[in-house]
């Protein structure tokens, strides 16, 4: 592919950038807000790789045009919100949404890969393709892809596999797999369920006493749902009160073990030789060593441990009272009525319980697809893959050795790990080694564009490293600048550069880059649409 000419405009005013060579170009001014990143996003908008625009370019109300040249052929492309129109081969074509002007681009242009997500094939759409080479100034992840949309960098590593015609080999876990089916299936029971009730039950409200409504039905549940709570309160201080009595029954225990003790001896204390022994208990002292004082308490002890009995009794006879009317709020719901607001929700939303099976039978054809592809997935295709990954890693690697030698930036994976942080010129250095490293591995024709290409405190010495690697691609490149102003003195920075298209926007006045000047060329361009430009 080969940007020939992009432009944007409407009645009032427009721009049309048609200075953009085959090889190295570089759009330069020694400010921003000139216009630069407009027509790199005006490229993107066009070619269906982006739905976004700078801030102050409300892009729906513009046409965006792009002519381009795909394997010999010419293709212009006009895009306005939604709407896609095309002219190539000499035949117009209309599309309503940038996903129809997808699948004709892959049936009459030119192939697009496709990729395994979700246990399905899937088609790349341009958001994934273009993301191997055009990378816009804003909204950059180096640890994920930068136009998500519904994907991923998952999906855009099983892309690239799928270009190299090597099976990805997913971190996913077939046990995982197997897990997500078991629980699909159980869901799939339990909604299969409901909706046979629904179907079985459908004219049960029609049965019902016309003297026992919603109402009467919410009350009888409030009230067994009291009887219930007073239940569980009885039931615990229930299990309190015999606590208590285990530990009052201990305490006799050991009590009794003590005054036996003491009847075939005498303790005294060894300091003073008293006689005076004491038992203790938690934060309760007892006297032990008077026959008396200890009886009174033993006596005291099994009294308490009768009390508790006897209170255990009464909140048996408390709990079996509650059961009884619980039992009898029960048996006055007719059994009709109580099923049928039992399963209200499923006679009420049986449609949507359908809607719901259907959804959850898809999920779990999906997973048995996926399961499918990890048991068949051959090693040595598992081992291409990542080969290619290696290729790729080592690639961008010797690319970051060239624009600085003896760097310590060491890159591992295609992707950033989550927690990586790039500061200033590195973010910019780790998208020109993936965008070339990719070209050169994957060997795509796509050009390479990005913004703000030298933007971080870029090195003279990296910039011209990464200019030079550009120059010996043999491929388009697309690249934005803003100089600095000692750098800009005698606009000759790029322009004695050999073999580079440096394109000068200075004389662009600040924010105004589409104006009167070029709206009758751009009707010219959008006439050949049939598309009659409206008074805005």
């Amino acid at each position: 592919m080969i940007i020939k000419r992009v432009g944007l405009g409407n009645s009032k005013e427009a721009y049309i950038e048609n200075r953009i060579s085959a090889g190295v170009n570089i759009i330069y001014s020694n400010d921003n807000n000139k216009g630069k990143t407009i027509i790199i996003q005006s490229i993107s908008y066009a070619l269906g790789a982006s739905d976004t625009f700078p801030s102050g370019i409300d892009v729906s109300n513009y046409y965006v045009y792009l002519e381009c040249e795909i394997d010999g052929d010419n293709l212009e492309i006009i895009r306005r919100k939604k709407n896609v129109m095309v002219i190539f081969k000499k035949e117009l074509y209309l599309f309503d949404t940038v996903s129809e002007f997808t699948y004709f681009f892959d049936d009459k242009i030119a192939k697009l890969p496709r990729y395994i997500k979700d246990g399905r094939e899937r088609l790349a759409g341009f958001l994934l393709f273009y993301e191997m080479s055009i990378i816009p100034q804003d909204k950059r992840n180096p640890s994920n892809i930068i136009n998500k949309a519904g994907t991923n960098k998952e999906d855009f590593l099983q892309m690239l596999s799928s270009i190299m015609g090597c099976s990805y080999s997913s971190e996913t876990n077939i046990e995982d797999v197997e897990k997500n089916i078991k629980n699909v299936n159980y869901k799939i029971s339990n909604v299969s369920k409901k909706i046979n009730f629904a179907k079985k039950n459908s004219q049960l409200y029609e049965n019902l006493s016309t003297s026992f409504d919603r109402k009467s039905y919410d009350e009888s549940n409030r009230i067994i749902s009291k009887f219930e709570n007073e239940i569980s309160e009885y039931k615990r201080k229930r299990t309190t009160e015999k606590n208590r009595i285990i530990k009052l029954n201990n305490l006799l225990s050991e009590l009794r073990s003590i005054s036996r003790k003491i009847d075939e001896g005498y303790f005294i204390c060894s300091e003073c030789g008293s006689l005076e022994v004491q038992y203790k208990k938690g934060n309760i002292v007892f006297e032990t060593s008077n026959p008396d004082v200890r009886s009174s308490i033993l006596g005291a002890i099994e009294k308490q441990i009768e009390i508790k009995e006897s209170i255990i009794t009464e909140y048996n006879n408390e709990i079996d009272k509650i059961i009884k009317k619980k039992m009898q709020t029960i048996n006055s719901i007719p059994s009709d009525v109580n099923d049928y607001f039992l399963h209200l929700d499923e006679i009420k939303n049986l449609s949507v319980n359908i809607e719901n099976l259907d959804k959850l039978n898809r999920e779990l054809d999906d997973l048995k697809k996926e399961r499918t592809i990890l048991l068949n997935s051959e090693n040595s295709s598992k081992e291409e893959y990542k080969k290619m990954l290696n290729s790729i890693v080592r690639k961008m690697n010797e690319l970051q050795q060239k624009i600085e030698k003896n760097s310590e930036i060491i890159y591992k994976e295609i992707f950033a790990k989550q927690n990586s942080i790039f500061s200033g010129s590195t973010e910019n250095e780790y998208y020109f080694c993936r965008c070339v490293a990719l070209a050169s591995i994957i060997n795509h024709d796509l050009p390479i564009i990005i913004d703000a290409f030298r933007d971080g405190e870029l090195s003279t010495t990296k910039e011209n490293n990464m200019i030079d690697i550009y120059k010996t691609m043999n491929r388009q490149v697309i690249l934005t600048a803003t100089l600095k102003d000692e750098e800009f003195v005698n606009k000759d920075k790029y322009e004695n550069v050999s073999d580079i298209n440096a394109i000068n926007y200075e004389s662009v006045l600040t924010y105004k880059l589409l104006n009167e000047s070029y709206v009758n060329d751009f009707k010219n361009i959008i006439n050949k649409f049939g598309i009659v430009l409206e008074q805005s």
